[in-house]
């Protein structure tokens, strides 16, 4: 029963905030419209909001998204119940040069499969293959693949990559990805990527290049580089930067042609509050907060600091939930009421930030 009132909460709380609700649920513990997710992508409208209930069960069956639509999770790593995984791979793309998936906002979800980004439709051409305003929050990334395309004011924030990568498949251009507030654990970047900015994100756990293969005019600023090497880009930019415990802690990197960069700290501890000294993979046990006396305290580029406390999403550690609020309690005081009565209750409810 609480499972169920605290998603007919998550229901209402939401109403408010994003107009027409659609919820689903493959639980048949946790009823919902749909137990189909690809039946409710099908189902909605543009600017309809999907709430996605968390599930012991991934959601199966290949995802289109060819329409502006919020999809929430209940998180990657729910501390108050299931968390939300969708298991086959999504795409973000157009259906024709008015429709599309721009403007889509995904929240609080994994993604073990691939997250496909193509402006292209059939007949488009190439300045038509836009994709705009979208914006990826809280989730769990494995591998990203951008197609060619233009895309603009395109964010992924407080997001997470373990053993994952973004692996661009085509020119890409526009204002781009702006990459904040992110971890990458033996993760990389790879493709002739151009217009990436990473700003305030960790790199950890890995001992070949971050970015590979034709990397190219990318800027990383404030970021940290925890025994992860921060080579392998060539003509960018890196700003403000600390590396730490890499087999080349050298900032600009030196292994690429044309990296020009100031700020940066080269083989200097950031001093996590909670992190092995002589680094690991990513851990929710982790707080990635800094230590009264790191030198990464206020040394951002714009007087904030390095690392994902600085930035304009800070915090010490990744939420594993969206931001919607849960129910603690429910009590129901009338075992029975009259036909079109009223029925009271008193529910009690925690804010999740």
């Amino acid at each position: 029963m609480n499972k169920l009132i605290t998603y007919l909460l998550l229901t209402l709380t939401a109403e408010s905030l994003y107009g027409t609700q659609i919820t689903v649920s493959n639980n048949p513990l946790r009823p919902a419209q749909y137990t189909s997710l690809v039946d409710a992508v099908a189902a909605a409208s543009n600017n309809d909001t999907l709430l996605i209930a968390g599930s012991s069960t991934a959601y199966s069956g290949t995802i289109n998204l060819t329409k502006s639509l919020t999809m929430i999770g209940e998180g990657i790593n729910n501390p108050d119940g299931l968390s939300t995984t969708i298991g086959s791979d999504i795409w973000l793309k157009n259906e024709s040069v008015s429709q599309g998936a721009s403007g889509t906002k995904l929240i609080g979800i994994y993604f073990p499969g691939s997250l496909y980004i193509n402006g292209d439709f059939p007949g488009a051409t190439a300045p038509q293959r836009i994709l705009a305003n979208i914006t990826i929050d809280r989730c769990r990334l494995s591998t990203v693949y951008p197609y060619a395309g233009i895309y603009n004011n395109f964010l992924i924030k407080n997001s997470l990559w373990i053993n994952g990568n973004i692996f661009e498949q085509g020119a890409v251009t526009g204002s781009g990805f702006k990459i904040e507030n992110c971890i990458f654990s033996n993760s990389y970047i790879q493709g002739g990527v151009t217009i990436y900015n990473f700003k305030n994100c960790i790199f950890m756990d890995r001992t070949s290049n971050s970015f590979i293969t034709g990397v190219s005019a990318i800027k990383v600023e404030d970021c940290i580089f925890y025994k992860a090497e921060p080579t392998g880009a060539a003509n960018s930019i890196f700003n403000n930067n600390i590396t730490y415990l890499c087999n080349n802690n050298t900032l600009p990197p030196t292994t690429g042609t044309g990296n020009t960069g100031t700020g940066n700290l080269a083989n200097t501890n950031p001093l996590f509050i909670n992190y092995p000294a002589l680094g690991a993979a990513f851990s929710w046990t982790h707080n990635y907060g800094l230590q009264a006396g790191s030198p990464a305290l206020g040394a951002g580029t714009s007087g904030t600091n390095i690392g994902l406390t600085g930035g304009s999403y800070p915090l010490n550690q990744l939420k594993g939930y969206s931001q919607l609020p849960v129910v603690t309690s429910l009590s129901l005081p009338n075992s029975s009421v009259p036909v079109n009565g009223t029925i009271q209750g008193n529910i009690k409810a925690k804010a999740r930030n």
